[in-house]
């Protein structure tokens, strides 16, 4: 993740930056290759249609499992609008990331404003 961030941040359009809180702990594979992927998209939506200088990811490892939240300030957008663009089959690639969350029992929450960004909070619960 924070060599993407890296990558991202060397084409001089964007500040990025990445904050790790708690204590890092194994995921399963599989676990950590689809939250690997939503944070994928979820840059890749921001470089293609926010319009932002500044990207934020920050991880937060907790007891009863992790945080991942992306935030941009870009243009945002109505994410009802995004909704229905996602049951309707037109999304962004926001229905890609709702789909892999879903897949693992994740929770995804997307909260946008007009001109004020947008922030992708993905949050995966330890399961036994």
């Amino acid at each position: 993740m924070q060599s993407a961030l890296k990558t991202i941040g060397n084409t001089g359009s964007y500040h990025t930056s990445f904050c790790l809180k708690g204590t890092e702990h194994l995921l399963d594979p599989h676990k950590q290759l689809i939250t690997f992927r939503i944070a994928q998209e979820s840059l890749t939506n921001i470089i293609k249609h926010a319009k932002a200088d500044q990207i934020r990811v920050e991880l937060s490892y907790c007891p009863d499992g992790l945080t991942l939240i992306l935030k941009d300030n870009g243009v945002g957008f109505d994410p009802t609008v995004a909704a229905k663009a996602y049951t309707s089959g037109e999304g962004s690639g926001l229905d890609n990331i709702q789909y892999r969350a879903r897949l693992i029992g994740a929770e995804l929450k997307i909260e946008s404003e007009h001109n004020q960004g947008t922030a992708v909070i993905f949050t995966l619960p330890n399961q036994p």
